[in-house]
């Protein structure tokens, strides 16, 4: 035991002694911070970079680095936070300390977190050295979703509709006229589905976006379509505009076949 903690006792006195030469040279003393003190992102960017960054000689030793991250604002679900306790291995200059974000489709207030430098595994590198000017970090995640509301789907609008490698109408442009109405809560009806005077029932869930079409037999004017409703799911998409745009998938029963449906 003696014989391990002289050896630790030399190694510190060695790594003492590198700093010292190391401040005669640059004039300063290594130290540790975070790459940068604010970050700015957008949730659909999914990862908030930041890395706690080693600056000085090039070590034998790995750098333990404590951090928090804390979050003051906007919802806690569909974050990854990183390890609070970060390693910078030997002869490397900086770990990663990213926060992954799970770009949702709901709108939520923006997030807002703030990481910290704590303490280091080596008294040599304090956090407190002159040279420690980022040791605290702000983070944003900017919320880019929109609210949900009925409204914005009771509406004429036009449509398109891709099936294999093929499109209808020609030129795949959306040129075929339709009509969602509003049955109940959360329930719709399109007129003109498939461009055959066919009107589909379909539900939105207000938590996810995720569209259901239940299974259903529509006649239109030149043929019956069984919608296979076990299949016939969709998505409302989100576009940077706020805009929205309604996917279905859906299996039919008729002339048509496995087709996706965009409005």
């Amino acid at each position: 035991m003696k014989k391990i903690t002289s050896i630790l006792s030399l190694l510190l006195l060695f790594i003492a002694v590198a700093c010292n030469d190391y401040k005669s040279t640059y004039g300063f003393n290594p130290f540790v911070q975070l790459s940068a003190s604010t970050v700015n992102i957008a949730e659909a960017d999914g990862v908030a970079k930041i890395s706690v960054q080693y600056v000085g000689p090039k070590t034998s030793q790995d750098l333990t680095v404590n951090i928090t991250v804390t979050q003051s604002s906007g919802p806690t679900t569909g974050v990854t936070f990183p390890s609070q306790t970060l390693v910078i291995p030997a002869g490397s200059f900086s770990v990663p300390a990213n926060i992954i974000i799970v770009d949702d489709v709901l709108k939520n207030p923006d997030r807002i977190f703030t990481v910290t430098l704590v303490s280091t595994s080596n008294p040599n590198i304090p956090i407190t050295t002159p040279q420690t000017t980022r040791a605290v970090a702000t983070i944003k995640v900017a919320e880019d979703d929109c609210q949900y509301a009925e409204g914005d789907y009771v509406k004429i609008g036009k449509g398109k509709e891709l099936y294999g490698a093929s499109c209808y109408p020609a030129g795949c442009v959306n040129t075929y006229a339709i009509t969602i109405t509003k049955v109940s809560a959360n329930n719709f009806q399109i007129t003109n589905f498939y461009d055959d005077g066919v009107t589909v029932d379909f539900s939105i869930d207000p938590n996810s976006l995720a569209i259901t079409i239940p299974s259903q037999t529509k006649t239109g004017s030149s043929a019956t379509y069984r919608i296979v409703g076990s299949t016939g799911t969709g998505t409302v998409n989100k576009v940077v505009t706020c805009n929205k745009q309604l996917v279905f998938y859906t299996d039919v029963d008729g002339t048509i076949n496995g087709n996706v449906y965009q409005f």
